[in-house]
Order: structure tokens, then C-alpha cells, then sequence
């Protein structure tokens, strides 16, 4: 049987100058018993269409900060590092995309994307804009240190047997701020901003502002996102 080919945009080392993929998305593409396919940041604009099309599904990862650029404002000084030729690949595959069959589930930065790519506008500092508040964990990457409210009635509420909150980790200080009007929430953080996202129309989209690809083998709920991600791409 052939494997389902899962496209993922890798991270990059601005020590070596390199590409690479964290271990997370790895497993990830085992849970669903597919192929990695590498979207490397030098695809050529005229390569997109034909490569997004022989995707079965796509996995947002996450990195440095989206440009402010990209949805109209110009970058605070408490904006990370950006990535502009990242920025342009991911906006173009997703223009690709988006209104297909393609199941997305994005991730941490992937949420972000996605959501600008949409048509939304993003938190450039959380401790900026919410005082006081601290997303970016020091207490180990396997730590489950945050708990987000679920939207009742929700994807992921519904995926949890109607649970109204759950524990995850987190590693950012960016979030979503205008939610695009294709999308719908499904999670909230004790100081109102959105942590979790689905697409409104009949194509599968889930984005989550953690990272369930880190825990996926300790934690069973991360490990159920990446389920549900493979029973979307199945069709099941």
C-alpha cells in the first residue's frame, strides 16, 4: 500500500546554515504511517503547485516569527528573528492549498501562518501586549505547564470526550490576534487569546499553539491530534 506523502517545512539553523527536522515531526509522520516530504525553503515558486498536489496531507511546523510585514504592520522591537524566504514558501503553498481536500494541521508558528495567510493579524509579544504573561516554558521541553480552555461544542472538545480544559506545554511568545474569517476557535488561554483554531468549511484544518509533537509519546492527548490528523488523511 502506498504510504501517504505528509509535507512539512523543516526549522532552520542559523548557527550552520542548515535545514533540519526535529525528532517530533518524525514520529509524527510514523503515527500516520506515511512519507516525509522536506518543503525546503529554496522550492522554486513554478515547483509549488505540482508538489502541493501530491501532498496527502500537510503538518504547519513550527520556527521564528512570522514578518509583521506579511499582515500589514511593521515589526515592534520585542519581534523575534523572521525568516522572510520561509514566510514567502509557506504563504504560496498555502494559497495552494487552502480550499482543497488537503488536511492541515498546524502548528505552534504553523497556526500563525496559516492564520495570516487567511487573511488575520498576530500578537507580535505576548508579555508585551498581556503583561505579566509567559508562555515560553523554562521548566523542560517534556513539561505539561499550560492548561487551555476549550471551546464547548468544539473539535477538540469533542475529541476529548467534552472536555472543557487541557494541559499542554508552551513555547511562544506570539499568538494569534485577528482570527482570519475562514477559521473558527477551539481553545483560549487564561488571558483570552486564542491557543487552538479549525477551518470553517469542509476541508480538515486544525492549528494548535503548542506543540503535541513533543510529547506525543508521553502524553496521550498529543498523541490523539496526530490520530486524528491520520483518520482525516484516510478519510476515515
Amino acid at each position: 500500500m502506498k504510504k501517504p506523502r505528509i509535507g512539512i517545512p523543516p526549522y532552520f539553523n542559523y548557527d550552520s546554515g542548515e535545514e533540519y527536522m526535529p525528532e517530533g515531526y518524525l514520529r509524527a509522520v510514523e503515527c500516520v504511517h506515511g512519507e516525509l516530504v522536506t518543503i525546503h525553503y529554496d522550492t522554486p515558486p513554478e515547483d509549488i503547485p505540482a508538489l502541493a498536489g501530491s501532498l496527502d496531507g500537510l503538518i504547519l511546523s513550527g520556527g521564528v516569527d512570522v514578518d509583521p510585514r506579511c499582515y500589514g504592520q511593521e515589526p515592534s522591537p520585542r519581534c523575534g528573528r523572521i525568516n522572510p524566504i520561509r514566510d514567502r514558501l509557506e504563504l504560496t503553498l498555502l494559497q495552494k492549498v487552502l480550499g482543497t481536500s488537503l488536511p492541515i494541521l498546524a502548528i505552534c508558528r504553523g497556526i500563525q501562518i496559516l492564520n495570516v495567510a487567511m487573511g488575520g493579524t498576530l500578537i507580535q509579544d505576548i508579555p508585551s501586549a498581556f503583561p505579566g504573561a509567559v508562555h515560553e516554558q523554562q521548566n523542560g521541553r517534556l513539561a505539561m505547564s499550560h492548561r487551555v480552555r476549550l471551546v464547548p461544542g468544539g473539535f477538540l472538545s469533542g475529541l476529548f470526550s467534552g472536555a472543557d480544559t487541557l494541559l499542554t506545554n508552551s513555547f511562544h511568545h506570539q499568538a494569534v490576534d485577528s482570527l482570519a474569517e475562514g477559521l473558527l476557535p477551539e481553545a483560549y488561554a487564561e488571558e483570552g487569546f486564542l491557543e487552538a483554531c479549525r477551518g470553517k468549511g469542509p476541508q480538515w484544518i486544525l492549528g494548535v499553539q503548542w506543540h503535541p509533537e513533543i510529547t506525543q509519546k508521553t502524553d496521550p492527548a498529543s498523541l490523539e491530534i496526530f490520530n486524528a490528523f491520520g483518520r482525516a488523511i484516510s478519510g476515515v
